[in-house]
């Protein structure tokens, strides 16, 4: 397992996770106002990163979390629904082939979606399918009826009604090397 250092933050790193999310898709935008209640916010690092500035997001911290950061999902929520943000992939474009996630779209909106645990490799082809230094954005629900609805159907739910179930949100920073996590419950 690759480590990660995670450290806990403070209100700055919550404004650049809401920032983050008002530049994301409709999913985002739609549920940046509802993750008031995951009370915990935290910068996930690989674990030799320089962390002297670790409220300077934008800016590269040294090596590369995100092979940590998977094990983190996996061994923490396994049986949640995880769901990625696509913003560069549009509803007309041609399939990669590649994918092993069925693509979830939503108007304009794609999203790659899977159950955390289900297989190692639907869950790495998610963590990987959207670059994490541009408008990576992702969310960890309980696996309930409102979020299978959502992931099933074309139609709208409530954004309220997938709050509810909302676990945690990710967010790309340190130039793609690191990642901020809001959560709702601890992960030390």
């Amino acid at each position: 397992m690759k480590p990660v250092r995670i450290v806990s933050l403070d209100q700055s790193g919550r404004d650049f996770m809401r920032e983050s999310l008002v530049h994301g898709l409709g999913l985002a935008r739609g549920l940046s106002d509802e993750t008031s209640r995951l009370h915990n916010v935290y910068a996930i690092v690989s674990e030799d990163a320089n962390v002297l500035n670790i409220c300077e997001f934008r800016f590269a911290v040294g090596g590369f979390a995100l092979p940590g950061f998977r094990n983190l999902i996996a061994s923490r929520y396994a049986g949640r629904v995880l769901v990625l943000e696509l913003p560069m992939r549009r509803p007309w474009d041609s399939p990669s082939g590649v994918d092993q996630f069925v693509p979830v779209v939503k108007s304009d909106d794609i999203f790659a979606t899977c159950v955390i645990g289900e297989s190692d490799n639907v869950l790495d082809d998610v963590l990987r399918s959207q670059d994490t230094t541009f408008l990576y954005c992702g969310f960890v629900f309980r696996d309930v009826p409102a979020v299978r609805a959502w992931v099933r159907s074309s139609d709208s739910i409530s954004y309220s009604a997938l709050a509810s179930a909302l676990e945690a949100v990710f967010v790309g920073a340190y130039d793609g090397e690191g990642i901020l996590m809001l959560t709702k419950d601890a992960l030390k």
